[in-house]
């Protein structure tokens, strides 16, 4: 049987790889368009009581799109997780 500290615990962790799997291929597809491949870097850091990610790449940077209401559905996506788990604390 799974607590509701624990319950809460995994959910977080869940949502938090589904943040990190969405940065992480929009680098993969979007990163390198037009041009050669480079680096993608992902750094994970669990200071007590957080878990960092931090996803970065030598790519073409970002840049607004004329089909999107923002920069994209990916960058959307992972911000409506993050606001879910911030209003959880």
């Amino acid at each position: 049987m799974i607590e509701p500290n624990q319950h809460d615990a995994f959910v977080v962790k869940q949502r938090f790889s589904l943040v990190v799997n969405e940065a992480v291929t929009n680098a993969v597809v979007h990163a390198f368009e037009g041009r050669e491949p480079g680096t993608i870097t992902l750094t994970l850091l669990a200071p007590p009581g957080a878990l960092v990610a931090v996803v970065a790449d030598d790519g073409v940077g970002m840049a607004h799109r004329t089909d999107s209401p923002g920069l994209g559905m990916g960058l959307a996506m992972i911000g409506g997780i993050v606001a879910m788990v911030a209003r959880k604390k």
